[in-house]
Protein backbone atom coordinates (compact mmCIF):
# COMPACT_ATOMS: atom_id res chain seq x y z
CA UNK A 1 0.00 0.00 0.00
CA UNK A 2 3.16 2.14 0.99
CA UNK A 3 4.55 1.55 -2.54
CA UNK A 4 1.52 2.64 -4.42
CA UNK A 5 1.00 5.31 -2.40
CA UNK A 6 4.36 6.68 -3.46
CA UNK A 7 3.72 5.60 -6.88
CA UNK A 8 0.88 8.28 -7.19
CA UNK A 9 2.94 10.95 -5.70
CA UNK A 10 5.43 10.86 -7.85
CA UNK A 11 3.14 10.69 -10.70
CA UNK A 12 1.62 13.87 -9.04
CA UNK A 13 4.84 15.88 -8.98
CA UNK A 14 5.41 15.10 -12.52
CA UNK A 15 2.00 16.33 -13.53
CA UNK A 16 2.18 19.84 -12.30
CA UNK A 17 6.12 20.00 -12.72
CA UNK A 18 4.78 19.59 -16.39
CA UNK A 19 1.98 21.85 -16.32
CA UNK A 20 4.07 24.34 -14.67
CA UNK A 21 6.86 24.16 -17.72
CA UNK A 22 4.50 24.35 -20.22
CA UNK A 23 2.72 27.49 -18.12
CA UNK A 24 6.08 29.58 -18.99
CA UNK A 25 6.56 28.38 -22.21
CA UNK A 26 3.17 29.11 -23.26
CA UNK A 27 3.79 33.20 -21.38
CA UNK A 28 7.52 33.48 -23.53
CA UNK A 29 5.50 32.39 -26.49
CA UNK A 30 2.90 35.06 -26.31
CA UNK A 31 4.97 38.08 -24.66
CA UNK A 32 7.02 37.29 -28.00
CA UNK A 33 3.76 37.72 -29.93
CA UNK A 34 2.34 40.67 -28.60
CA UNK A 35 5.68 42.49 -27.83
CA UNK A 36 4.75 45.31 -30.17
CA UNK A 37 1.78 46.58 -28.38
CA UNK A 38 1.44 48.66 -25.82
CA UNK A 39 0.89 47.18 -21.85
CA UNK A 40 -2.54 48.10 -21.01
CA UNK A 41 -2.94 50.80 -18.49
CA UNK A 42 -5.75 51.23 -15.53
CA UNK A 43 -8.13 53.74 -15.71
CA UNK A 44 -8.78 55.70 -12.39
CA UNK A 45 -11.76 56.15 -10.78
CA UNK A 46 -11.21 59.62 -11.43
CA UNK A 47 -10.54 59.79 -15.36
CA UNK A 48 -13.94 57.31 -15.20
CA UNK A 49 -15.92 59.62 -13.69
CA UNK A 50 -14.40 62.56 -15.98
CA UNK A 51 -15.48 60.02 -19.25
CA UNK A 52 -19.16 60.01 -17.61
CA UNK A 53 -19.68 63.26 -16.75
CA UNK A 54 -18.49 64.07 -20.68
CA UNK A 55 -20.88 61.93 -22.05
CA UNK A 56 -23.33 63.34 -20.20
CA UNK A 57 -22.66 66.85 -20.37
CA UNK A 58 -22.31 66.11 -24.62
CA UNK A 59 -26.17 64.68 -23.80
CA UNK A 60 -27.47 67.49 -22.40
CA UNK A 61 -25.78 69.85 -25.19
CA UNK A 62 -27.15 67.68 -28.05
CA UNK A 63 -31.14 67.75 -26.38
CA UNK A 64 -30.70 71.83 -25.57
CA UNK A 65 -30.08 71.82 -29.59
CA UNK A 66 -33.57 70.13 -30.40
CA UNK A 67 -35.25 72.93 -32.65
CA UNK A 68 -38.12 74.60 -30.92
CA UNK A 69 -41.77 73.78 -32.21
CA UNK A 70 -43.39 75.90 -34.39
CA UNK A 71 -46.39 77.67 -33.37
CA UNK A 72 -49.37 79.05 -34.65
CA UNK A 73 -49.30 82.79 -34.06
CA UNK A 74 -52.71 83.89 -33.72
CA UNK A 75 -54.80 87.17 -33.70
CA UNK A 76 -58.64 86.98 -32.21
CA UNK A 77 -61.56 89.25 -32.79
CA UNK A 78 -65.11 89.08 -30.59
CA UNK A 79 -68.18 91.14 -31.22
CA UNK A 80 -71.72 90.59 -29.47
CA UNK A 81 -75.23 92.29 -29.67
CA UNK A 82 -77.84 91.99 -28.02
CA UNK A 83 -80.33 91.70 -31.16
CA UNK A 84 -83.98 91.82 -30.61
CA UNK A 85 -83.56 89.98 -27.22
CA UNK A 86 -84.26 92.80 -24.02
CA UNK A 87 -81.01 92.08 -22.94
CA UNK A 88 -77.93 90.52 -23.28
CA UNK A 89 -77.20 87.19 -21.52
CA UNK A 90 -74.32 86.37 -23.63
CA UNK A 91 -70.69 85.84 -21.92
CA UNK A 92 -67.81 85.08 -23.86
CA UNK A 93 -63.62 84.51 -22.89
CA UNK A 94 -60.57 84.64 -24.59
CA UNK A 95 -56.98 83.77 -22.39
CA UNK A 96 -53.81 84.08 -24.58
CA UNK A 97 -51.85 83.42 -21.77
CA UNK A 98 -53.71 80.89 -19.65
CA UNK A 99 -50.61 78.74 -19.54
CA UNK A 100 -49.12 81.80 -17.12
CA UNK A 101 -52.50 80.83 -14.66
CA UNK A 102 -50.68 77.29 -13.95
CA UNK A 103 -46.96 78.30 -12.77
CA UNK A 104 -44.60 76.03 -13.17
CA UNK A 105 -47.28 72.53 -12.88
CA UNK A 106 -46.49 72.19 -16.76
CA UNK A 107 -43.57 70.86 -18.53
CA UNK A 108 -41.19 73.66 -20.75
CA UNK A 109 -42.40 71.26 -23.98
CA UNK A 110 -46.59 72.60 -23.38
CA UNK A 111 -44.78 76.39 -24.99
CA UNK A 112 -48.99 77.72 -25.20
CA UNK A 113 -52.07 77.02 -23.26
CA UNK A 114 -55.10 79.48 -24.48
CA UNK A 115 -58.63 79.48 -23.76
CA UNK A 116 -61.72 80.76 -25.65
CA UNK A 117 -65.35 80.33 -24.90
CA UNK A 118 -68.67 81.42 -25.31
CA UNK A 119 -71.66 81.05 -22.81
CA UNK A 120 -75.05 81.59 -24.22
CA UNK A 121 -77.29 82.23 -21.06
CA UNK A 122 -81.21 81.88 -20.88
CA UNK A 123 -83.85 82.86 -18.28
CA UNK A 124 -81.17 84.85 -17.16
CA UNK A 125 -77.50 86.16 -17.77
CA UNK A 126 -76.22 84.56 -14.30
CA UNK A 127 -75.53 81.16 -15.04
CA UNK A 128 -73.47 82.36 -18.37
CA UNK A 129 -71.61 84.67 -15.73
CA UNK A 130 -70.92 81.97 -13.25
CA UNK A 131 -69.66 79.46 -15.65
CA UNK A 132 -67.23 82.43 -17.50
CA UNK A 133 -65.45 83.17 -13.70
CA UNK A 134 -65.55 79.77 -12.31
CA UNK A 135 -65.45 77.08 -15.20
CA UNK A 136 -61.52 78.55 -15.90
CA UNK A 137 -60.70 78.43 -12.62
CA UNK A 138 -61.62 74.51 -11.99
CA UNK A 139 -59.34 73.88 -15.67
CA UNK A 140 -56.59 75.60 -13.90
CA UNK A 141 -56.87 74.21 -10.73
CA UNK A 142 -57.72 70.29 -12.43
CA UNK A 143 -54.95 70.67 -15.26
CA UNK A 144 -52.47 68.05 -15.64
CA UNK A 145 -48.78 68.74 -15.06
CA UNK A 146 -46.03 67.51 -17.12
CA UNK A 147 -45.85 67.54 -20.96
CA UNK A 148 -48.20 66.65 -23.97
CA UNK A 149 -48.45 62.99 -23.53
CA UNK A 150 -49.67 63.73 -19.60
CA UNK A 151 -52.42 66.45 -20.97
CA UNK A 152 -53.49 63.75 -23.88
CA UNK A 153 -54.12 61.26 -21.49
CA UNK A 154 -56.10 63.24 -18.57
CA UNK A 155 -57.29 66.16 -20.39
CA UNK A 156 -60.60 64.75 -20.81
CA UNK A 157 -61.68 63.28 -17.40
CA UNK A 158 -60.23 66.99 -16.46
CA UNK A 159 -62.39 69.25 -18.29
CA UNK A 160 -65.51 67.13 -17.42
CA UNK A 161 -64.18 67.23 -13.97
CA UNK A 162 -64.25 70.95 -14.28
CA UNK A 163 -68.05 71.44 -16.10
CA UNK A 164 -70.03 69.07 -13.45
CA UNK A 165 -67.94 71.03 -10.39
CA UNK A 166 -68.80 74.47 -11.72
CA UNK A 167 -72.69 73.21 -12.74
CA UNK A 168 -73.01 71.73 -9.18
CA UNK A 169 -71.90 75.12 -7.84
CA UNK A 170 -74.26 76.90 -9.49
CA UNK A 171 -76.84 74.85 -8.62
CA UNK A 172 -76.06 74.74 -4.90
CA UNK A 173 -75.63 78.57 -5.46
CA UNK A 174 -79.46 78.81 -7.22
CA UNK A 175 -81.25 76.30 -4.77
CA UNK A 176 -80.66 78.57 -2.04
CA UNK A 177 -82.04 81.67 -3.57
CA UNK A 178 -85.55 82.47 -2.77
CA UNK A 179 -86.99 82.01 -5.44
CA UNK A 180 -84.70 79.41 -6.90
CA UNK A 181 -82.87 80.82 -9.72
CA UNK A 182 -83.80 79.44 -12.70
CA UNK A 183 -81.11 81.19 -15.18
CA UNK A 184 -79.28 78.43 -17.42
CA UNK A 185 -76.47 78.51 -20.12
CA UNK A 186 -74.63 76.73 -22.55
CA UNK A 187 -70.90 76.67 -23.89
CA UNK A 188 -68.56 76.04 -26.00
CA UNK A 189 -64.73 76.24 -24.88
CA UNK A 190 -61.71 75.87 -27.12
CA UNK A 191 -58.01 75.05 -25.12
CA UNK A 192 -55.05 75.50 -27.81
CA UNK A 193 -52.19 73.82 -26.48
CA UNK A 194 -49.28 74.03 -28.84
CA UNK A 195 -50.75 73.51 -31.81
CA UNK A 196 -53.94 71.09 -30.69
CA UNK A 197 -57.11 72.30 -30.37
CA UNK A 198 -59.56 70.62 -27.71
CA UNK A 199 -62.63 71.14 -28.04
CA UNK A 200 -65.96 70.53 -25.20
CA UNK A 201 -69.47 71.87 -25.63
CA UNK A 202 -72.12 71.81 -23.87
CA UNK A 203 -76.33 72.69 -25.84
CA UNK A 204 -76.28 74.71 -29.28
CA UNK A 205 -73.84 76.92 -28.75
CA UNK A 206 -70.97 75.29 -31.44
CA UNK A 207 -67.20 75.99 -32.98
CA UNK A 208 -66.57 75.82 -36.95
CA UNK A 209 -62.97 75.19 -39.04
CA UNK A 210 -62.42 77.04 -42.23
CA UNK A 211 -59.68 75.29 -43.69
CA UNK A 212 -58.22 75.75 -47.17
CA UNK A 213 -58.64 73.71 -49.84
CA UNK A 214 -55.65 71.77 -51.44
CA UNK A 215 -55.63 73.24 -55.41
CA UNK A 216 -56.67 70.94 -57.38
CA UNK A 217 -54.56 69.45 -60.17
CA UNK A 218 -55.46 66.98 -62.93
CA UNK A 219 -52.87 65.12 -65.71
CA UNK A 220 -54.23 65.12 -68.67
CA UNK A 221 -51.83 66.55 -71.19
CA UNK A 222 -48.33 68.78 -71.62
CA UNK A 223 -50.79 72.01 -72.91
CA UNK A 224 -52.69 74.04 -70.49
CA UNK A 225 -55.33 74.87 -73.75
CA UNK A 226 -57.66 71.18 -74.88
CA UNK A 227 -56.92 70.17 -78.70
CA UNK A 228 -57.96 67.19 -80.53
CA UNK A 229 -54.20 65.36 -79.92
CA UNK A 230 -55.71 65.53 -75.80
CA UNK A 231 -58.74 64.66 -76.14
CA UNK A 232 -57.37 61.28 -77.44
CA UNK A 233 -55.51 60.39 -75.25
CA UNK A 234 -52.12 63.07 -75.33
CA UNK A 235 -51.14 64.43 -71.83
CA UNK A 236 -51.92 68.11 -70.63
CA UNK A 237 -51.68 69.91 -67.20
CA UNK A 238 -54.50 71.90 -66.42
CA UNK A 239 -53.30 75.02 -64.20
CA UNK A 240 -54.33 74.93 -60.33
CA UNK A 241 -57.79 76.47 -59.36
CA UNK A 242 -57.94 79.01 -56.61
CA UNK A 243 -57.97 77.78 -53.13
CA UNK A 244 -61.24 77.61 -51.50
CA UNK A 245 -62.43 77.01 -47.70
CA UNK A 246 -64.65 74.72 -46.81
CA UNK A 247 -66.52 74.20 -42.86
CA UNK A 248 -65.21 71.43 -40.20
CA UNK A 249 -67.75 71.22 -37.43
CA UNK A 250 -65.64 70.38 -34.33
CA UNK A 251 -68.92 70.17 -32.08
CA UNK A 252 -72.17 68.80 -32.60
CA UNK A 253 -75.43 70.45 -31.11
CA UNK A 254 -77.05 68.64 -27.94
CA UNK A 255 -81.03 69.00 -28.55
CA UNK A 256 -83.87 66.74 -27.92
CA UNK A 257 -83.95 66.59 -31.53
CA UNK A 258 -81.07 64.05 -31.39
CA UNK A 259 -81.85 60.87 -31.00
CA UNK A 260 -79.44 59.95 -27.72
CA UNK A 261 -80.51 63.05 -26.33
CA UNK A 262 -84.44 62.21 -26.62
CA UNK A 263 -83.59 58.91 -25.39
CA UNK A 264 -82.19 59.56 -22.43
CA UNK A 265 -85.05 63.14 -21.94
CA UNK A 266 -87.87 60.07 -22.16
CA UNK A 267 -86.18 57.85 -19.85
CA UNK A 268 -86.43 60.76 -17.32
CA UNK A 269 -90.24 60.97 -17.78
CA UNK A 270 -90.23 64.27 -19.60
CA UNK A 271 -91.46 64.58 -23.00
CA UNK A 272 -90.31 65.96 -26.07
CA UNK A 273 -92.70 68.88 -27.89
CA UNK A 274 -91.79 70.97 -30.72
CA UNK A 275 -88.18 70.27 -30.44
CA UNK A 276 -88.07 71.32 -26.63
CA UNK A 277 -88.38 69.43 -23.32
CA UNK A 278 -91.73 69.60 -22.17
CA UNK A 279 -92.11 72.24 -24.47
CA UNK A 280 -90.07 74.26 -22.55
CA UNK A 281 -86.33 74.54 -23.28
CA UNK A 282 -84.27 74.06 -26.67
CA UNK A 283 -81.22 72.17 -25.13
CA UNK A 284 -80.58 69.02 -23.74
CA UNK A 285 -77.48 69.75 -22.05
CA UNK A 286 -76.31 73.03 -19.85
CA UNK A 287 -75.26 74.77 -16.96
CA UNK A 288 -77.82 75.47 -13.97
CA UNK A 289 -81.36 74.92 -15.48
CA UNK A 290 -82.00 73.40 -11.74
CA UNK A 291 -85.95 72.67 -12.93
CA UNK A 292 -84.82 70.41 -15.88
CA UNK A 293 -82.16 67.85 -14.41
CA UNK A 294 -84.99 65.85 -12.81
CA UNK A 295 -85.82 65.83 -16.35
CA UNK A 296 -82.29 64.46 -18.31
CA UNK A 297 -80.76 67.74 -18.62
CA UNK A 298 -77.06 67.05 -17.69
CA UNK A 299 -73.88 68.77 -18.21
CA UNK A 300 -71.54 66.49 -19.58
CA UNK A 301 -69.53 67.57 -22.35
CA UNK A 302 -68.40 65.79 -25.50
CA UNK A 303 -64.46 66.96 -25.37
CA UNK A 304 -63.12 66.32 -29.09
CA UNK A 305 -59.27 67.15 -30.49
CA UNK A 306 -58.10 68.14 -33.23
CA UNK A 307 -54.70 68.38 -34.31
CA UNK A 308 -54.27 71.80 -36.37
CA UNK A 309 -52.11 72.37 -40.17
CA UNK A 310 -50.87 74.47 -42.32
CA UNK A 311 -54.14 74.21 -44.13
CA UNK A 312 -56.39 75.38 -41.36
CA UNK A 313 -56.84 79.29 -41.44
CA UNK A 314 -59.38 80.18 -38.96
CA UNK A 315 -61.99 79.14 -36.67
CA UNK A 316 -65.57 80.19 -35.35
CA UNK A 317 -67.11 80.17 -31.65
CA UNK A 318 -70.69 80.95 -31.60
CA UNK A 319 -73.49 80.82 -29.89
CA UNK A 320 -77.10 79.60 -31.84
CA UNK A 321 -77.74 83.10 -32.46
CA UNK A 322 -74.96 83.10 -35.15
CA UNK A 323 -75.68 79.27 -36.60
CA UNK A 324 -79.37 79.42 -36.89
CA UNK A 325 -78.56 82.07 -39.33
CA UNK A 326 -75.48 80.42 -41.29
CA UNK A 327 -75.24 77.11 -41.44
CA UNK A 328 -71.25 76.25 -40.67
CA UNK A 329 -70.92 76.38 -44.83
CA UNK A 330 -72.08 79.58 -45.56
CA UNK A 331 -70.46 80.67 -42.24
CA UNK A 332 -67.07 79.94 -43.48
CA UNK A 333 -68.00 81.30 -47.23
CA UNK A 334 -68.83 84.39 -45.39
CA UNK A 335 -65.81 84.90 -43.38
CA UNK A 336 -63.59 84.26 -46.00
CA UNK A 337 -65.36 86.99 -48.21
CA UNK A 338 -65.29 89.15 -45.54
CA UNK A 339 -61.59 88.88 -44.84
CA UNK A 340 -61.05 89.53 -48.37
CA UNK A 341 -62.75 92.96 -48.59
CA UNK A 342 -60.49 94.10 -45.33
CA UNK A 343 -57.70 93.15 -47.34
CA UNK A 344 -56.87 89.92 -45.18
CA UNK A 345 -55.31 87.71 -47.59
CA UNK A 346 -54.93 84.11 -46.12
CA UNK A 347 -52.06 83.13 -48.22
CA UNK A 348 -50.21 86.16 -47.00
CA UNK A 349 -51.64 88.16 -44.70
CA UNK A 350 -48.84 90.25 -44.43
CA UNK A 351 -46.69 91.85 -40.92
CA UNK A 352 -48.70 94.97 -40.19
CA UNK A 353 -49.90 92.99 -37.21
CA UNK A 354 -52.03 95.93 -36.29
CA UNK A 355 -53.74 96.55 -39.04
CA UNK A 356 -54.74 92.35 -39.55
CA UNK A 357 -56.19 93.56 -35.83
CA UNK A 358 -58.06 96.26 -37.38
CA UNK A 359 -59.32 94.16 -40.34
CA UNK A 360 -60.34 91.04 -38.24
CA UNK A 361 -62.55 93.41 -35.62
CA UNK A 362 -64.21 94.32 -38.43
CA UNK A 363 -64.86 91.05 -40.02
CA UNK A 364 -66.12 89.66 -36.48
CA UNK A 365 -68.50 92.59 -36.14
CA UNK A 366 -70.12 92.59 -39.51
CA UNK A 367 -70.69 88.62 -38.77
CA UNK A 368 -72.45 89.68 -35.88
CA UNK A 369 -74.56 92.17 -37.84
CA UNK A 370 -75.71 90.01 -40.45
CA UNK A 371 -77.40 87.82 -38.30
CA UNK A 372 -79.04 90.18 -36.43
CA UNK A 373 -80.45 91.63 -39.67
CA UNK A 374 -81.36 88.35 -41.09
CA UNK A 375 -83.42 88.60 -38.05
CA UNK A 376 -82.01 85.80 -35.76
CA UNK A 377 -84.11 87.39 -33.14
CA UNK A 378 -81.67 86.28 -30.41
CA UNK A 379 -78.38 87.81 -28.93
CA UNK A 380 -75.42 87.11 -31.34
CA UNK A 381 -71.90 86.35 -29.65
CA UNK A 382 -68.63 85.11 -31.63
CA UNK A 383 -65.43 85.39 -31.64
CA UNK A 384 -63.00 84.81 -34.70
CA UNK A 385 -59.61 83.41 -34.25
CA UNK A 386 -57.20 83.61 -37.54
CA UNK A 387 -54.02 81.52 -37.34
CA UNK A 388 -50.73 82.52 -38.87
CA UNK A 389 -48.56 79.80 -40.30
CA UNK A 390 -45.38 79.09 -38.35
CA UNK A 391 -43.46 79.23 -41.09
CA UNK A 392 -44.48 82.70 -42.45
CA UNK A 393 -42.48 85.44 -40.45
CA UNK A 394 -44.41 87.80 -38.24
CA UNK A 395 -43.69 90.96 -36.02
CA UNK A 396 -45.04 91.07 -32.71
CA UNK A 397 -48.39 90.65 -31.70
CA UNK A 398 -50.55 92.95 -31.05
CA UNK A 399 -53.44 90.98 -28.72
CA UNK A 400 -53.79 91.36 -25.64
CA UNK A 401 -52.50 87.92 -23.62
CA UNK A 402 -56.19 87.79 -21.83
CA UNK A 403 -59.35 89.65 -21.59
CA UNK A 404 -62.97 89.19 -19.51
Amino acid sequence: QTDNCRCADSGGKFKRRFERRYSIFTYFALLMLFDDLPEPVAESKAEKRLSIASKAENIVINESKRPSLGLFRVIVARAAQKGERPEMQDESLVSLAFRDTMEDRISGEVQRVSLFAVFDGHSGARAASFAKRILPMKLCQRFPSGGMARIEKDIKRIIVDAYKTTDEEFLKEATRQRPHWKDGSTASLVLLVNNVLYISNIGDSGVVLGRIRDAEKESVGKDATPTDEDATGGERIVSAKPSSLYAVPLTRDHTPLEYEERQRILKFGATVLNGRINNAIEVSRSFGDYQFKKQGVICIPDVNKYDLTSNDKFFLIACDGLWKCFPPEEAVGLTNRLLAANNVNLDKPGDDLVALQQSLDAVCKQLVTEAVLRLSGDNVTCILVLLLDPETPYGSSSNPSSSP
